[in-house]
C-alpha cells in the first residue's frame, strides 16, 4: 500500500466554482495534485451523516474517493481484489449472467449504495493508498470557505460577460465577411 503524504493545500477555482487543492508527496518522491470542489466537504457531511465540524474525517472520505475502485474497472479489480460489495451481498445483475457490486446509481435502496460506498472506501485506505492528511495545513482554506463563494459568483458573472462579448465579435466578423 502505497502512503502519500500531504504538504501543501490551497484555495482558487477550477471549472466555474471554488476549489481546493491538496499537494501530496507520493514514496517514490513525486507530486500528486488532487482537486475538489470546496463544497466536497459539506455535501460529504450531508452524505454521511457527519458533523462539519469533523474536518479531518470528512477530508479522508474526500481525499480517497480518488483512489477507490469503481465495480466496472477490471484491471483495477484484479490488481486490488474483488469489490467489498460483492462479499456484502450487495449486487446486481452485470448483463453477462453474472453480478457486480452497486453503486449509488444501481442498488435498490440509499442505504446500500452507501453502504457499498463506505466499504470502498474502507478497503482503499487498507489496500490501495492511505493518505496522510496535516489538518494544520489544511486550516486556513477550511475558514475562507464562505469568501470563496462569493468569489466564484462574481467570476462566473465575469466569465458569463466575458463569453456574451466573444460571442459579439464573433457575429460581427461573421456579418463582416458576409457584406
Amino acid at each position: 500500500m502505497d502512503e502519500y503524504v500531504l504538504t501543501q493545500a490551497d484555495s482558487g477555482f477550477a471549472a466555474g466554482g471554488p476549489a481546493w487543492r491538496f499537494m501530496m508527496v507520493k514514496p517514490d518522491g513525486t507530486f500528486h495534485a488532487h482537486i475538489m470542489p470546496a463544497h466536497t466537504l459539506d455535501a460529504r457531511a450531508i452524505e454521511y451523516g457527519i458533523d462539519v465540524a469533523e474536518r479531518e474525517r470528512l477530508l479522508e472520505i474526500a481525499i480517497h474517493e480518488a483512489w477507490m475502485v469503481h465495480p466496472l474497472d477490471e484491471i483495477r479489480l484484479a490488481q486490488y481484489g474483488p469489490d467489498p460489495a460483492v462479499a456484502l451481498g450487495l449486487t446486481v445483475p452485470d448483463g453477462r449472467g453474472g453480478q457486480i457490486g452497486v453503486t449509488c446509481h444501481t442498488a435498490d435502496t440509499i442505504p446500500d449504495g452507501h453502504d457499498a460506498h463506505v466499504s470502498r472506501l474502507e478497503h482503499c485506505q487498507r489496500g490501495i493508498v492511505k493518505a496522510r492528511i496535516k489538518l494544520r495545513l489544511v486550516d486556513s482554506i477550511l475558514k475562507h470557505r464562505e469568501d470563496d463563494w462569493a468569489c466564484a459568483h462574481i467570476e462566473n458573472e465575469f466569465r458569463g460577460a466575458r463569453r456574451g462579448a466573444r460571442k459579439l465579435v464573433a457575429e460581427a466578423r461573421r456579418a463582416a465577411e458576409n457584406r
